[in-house]
Parts: structure tokens; sequence; C-alpha cells
């Protein structure tokens, strides 16, 4: 082999850690998408705004053959790949002083879900589907920040629970 060349083995090395590298991130399953084509969209572009293709300047030719500039025209038409929702269900119940906010009812496309509650988005879990607060008075409302997790998906919502209490 002459000097500055590289081996069959290094350039095929550098070539499945290109590949790896490049598609790792885009690993939601189809299921976290609204369609079937929202998820072939998502595998090529991710969760970025597919590009128009266009021709170089100086040559007027695309930098691709046929067959991926169809599908890199398909997505940019397409737009970008539409998740499926997070769907927010909130109960409240009141026990003496004590009001619980339920948020159990909730669910993710990808089948598991987790929790943060309060100013913390940082902190989820799994099994923390309620929070409780302590509240004086006869009647009155409660507001407590929930933000839902989807893992699978790697989606999350918010919502501004409000609850009233009499």
């Amino acid at each position: 082999m002459k000097p500055g060349m590289l081996s069959i083995v290094s350039i095929l090395a550098m070539t499945v850690s290109y590949c790896t590298g490049s598609y790792a991130e885009n690993n939601a399953p189809e299921r976290c998408f609204q369609t079937h084509k929202d998820w072939e969209v998502y595998t090529r572009n991710g969760d970025e705004v597919p590009q128009n293709p266009v021709p170089s300047a100086t040559t007027g030719q695309y930098a691709m053959g046929f067959y991926k500039l169809g599908l890199a025209r398909g997505d940019y038409a397409h737009g970008p790949a539409k998740r499926k929702a997070i769907i927010i269900n909130t109960t409240s119940s009141r026990t003496d002083n004590l009001v619980t906010i339920d948020a159990s009812g909730s669910t993710t496309p990808g089948g598991k879900i987790e929790f943060a509650w309060g100013n913390d988005p940082t902190n989820f879990r799994a099994g923390d589907s309620k929070a409780t607060t302590e509240v004086a008075g006869s009647s009155g409302t409660v507001s407590i920040l929930l933000i839902v997790k989807d893992p699978v998906c790697g989606k999350t919502e918010s919502k501004q629970v409000v609850a009233t209490y009499n």
C-alpha cells in the first residue's frame, strides 16, 4: 500500500461509524408517528424540516441519484414528520385538607409514561401519577404544573392543572 492511502478495512470502519452516528438519533418506533409516511420522513430527516433538493450551481446536477432525489422531493412536499400526541387526563379529589390530583388516566403513544410535578422538569418518575397538596379553607383552587414524558418516543407535554375544591 502506498503512503497516505487508507486500507479498505479503515474505510469500512469509518463508513460504519458514520452510518451509526448519523442514524442513531432517529430511533423512535413507527407507533410514535401519525402515519407510516411520517415515520419514513423521520427516519431520513429526524425532527428537522425536510430540505428542498437543489441542483449544483456549477453543474446544474443533483448530488444524488434519481431514487434519493425522488425521496427528498417527497419528504419536502410532505413536510416535517408529525408525531402522535400525549394525552393528559387528570382528576382531582379532596379528603379533609388534602387535594389530590391524579394523572393516571394520561396516555402516550409509546406505551410508557413518566410524570414530573411542579417546577422541576428533570425529576421524572414512572410511578408518580399523583400529586397531593394541603389546602386551607372550605373552597378554592389549586394549580400545579404537570409534565408527562414518553421515554419511548422522546416527547414531553406539559399542562398547568387547576383543581377546584369545595
